[in-house]
């Protein structure tokens, strides 16, 4: 009987089945998204005025040696506006935004796109490891579509990272956000080797 991965929902990845329960296995996945206005999965063949253009604000200016929390705002789609991440994390130490400069449900037009959002996330990630050695803990709030999210859970390194924690947002809510997911789900996986 063959072994097969198990597939990690949150990050897109499958977890390893033959070694350690949490090995990674870094197969390459494809990102489609359903273009409500032209009703098709397909990217356009030539798009025209793809915006590739992220803005991270918020990274600390100097390092912080100590141990704290802090929040990412992710804005493809629609904003995320401070003051309804700051009523549920009111102890984060940093809060960074990392936003295209107009959020519509009608951005991601291009593969391309899907590729920018990657590497804005894994720099902020990268800078965050040098600026906040100690950091325990990510909140991160996501207003985009499926493969921008497919992406940022690729960047998603248990190893590396601190913990994240994924929040849904849901408008007739009070607060209209809510914590779903940390990943690592488990604080072993971050500790083992």
């Amino acid at each position: 009987m063959t072994k097969v991965p198990a597939f990690h929902k949150a990050s897109g990845r499958a977890w390893g089945t033959k070694r350690a329960k949490s090995q990674w296995i870094g197969s390459p996945t494809f990102q489609y998204h359903n273009h409500h206005d032209r009703h098709s999965w397909r990217w356009p063949e030539h798009p025209a005025n793809v915006d590739t253009a992220l803005t991270t604000s918020g990274l600390p200016s100097a390092r912080i040696p100590e141990p704290c929390e802090g929040v990412i705002r992710i804005s493809l789609s629609a904003r995320i506006h401070p003051e309804e991440t700051a009523a549920i994390v009111p102890r984060a130490r940093f809060s960074i935004d990392l936003e295209v400069s107009t959020p519509a449900t009608t951005w991601l037009i291009a593969p391309s796109q899907v590729e920018a959002v990657r590497r804005a996330f894994r720099d902020v990630l990268g800078q965050l490891r040098s600026l906040i050695p100690q950091c325990e803990r990510l909140h991160l709030f996501y207003a985009g579509p499926p493969p921008g999210a497919i992406v940022i859970g690729q960047e998603m390194n248990p190893r590396m990272n601190p913990r994240i924690v994924l929040y849904e947002y849901a408008r007739s809510a009070t607060p209209r956000y809510r914590a779903v997911l940390t990943i690592p789900t488990s604080p072993e996986i971050r500790e083992s080797h």
